[in-house]
């Protein structure tokens, strides 16, 4: 609130808060889709701006973290639920650190070092492994 009105943009609390975490604490992404909410506001002579506009810039966002590999998000939901990098051989130090280049993991520090998907690509990364896990057990 010391830094803007956001009640003038976002319709609640609850709006402001979703692109908040959708963007998981990753800074660029922040700045990103709230320079296009804001640009969309201004565009608008509805404001406060409906949720429907503001999921319209997330999907945006979104795009730029997809496709997903479905051997990726195999790899992908085992970081997820265990925060750890999973790496099976040490040959496999690259594939870790091109998630965490292209933003798909993302790394936190708080006490200990851990790691998750970024929520962006959550959904995805769990239907496509889900997906292939079938297969496999249909086969």
């Amino acid at each position: 609130e010391k830094r803007g009105d956001w009640h003038r943009i976002f319709a609640s609390r609850d709006d402001l808060d979703h692109v908040l975490l959708q963007t998981g604490g990753f800074l660029r992404d922040l700045l990103r889709v709230l320079r296009n909410i804001l640009m969309r506001a201004a565009e608008s002579s509805a404001l406060p701006l409906e949720r429907e506009a503001i999921e319209l810039e997330i999907a945006e966002l979104r795009n730029d973290y997809l496709p997903v590999s479905i051997a990726d998000a195999l790899w992908l939901r085992k970081v997820a639920r265990s925060h750890e990098a999973e790496l099976p051989e040490h040959g496999e130090l690259p594939e870790l650190a091109r998630y965490l280049e292209n933003h798909q993991l993302l790394c936190y520090r708080n006490g200990i070092e851990w790691y998750d998907l970024h929520p962006l690509i959550r959904e995805t990364v769990e239907r496509l492994a889900t997906r292939e896990r079938v297969a496999k057990a249909e086969s």
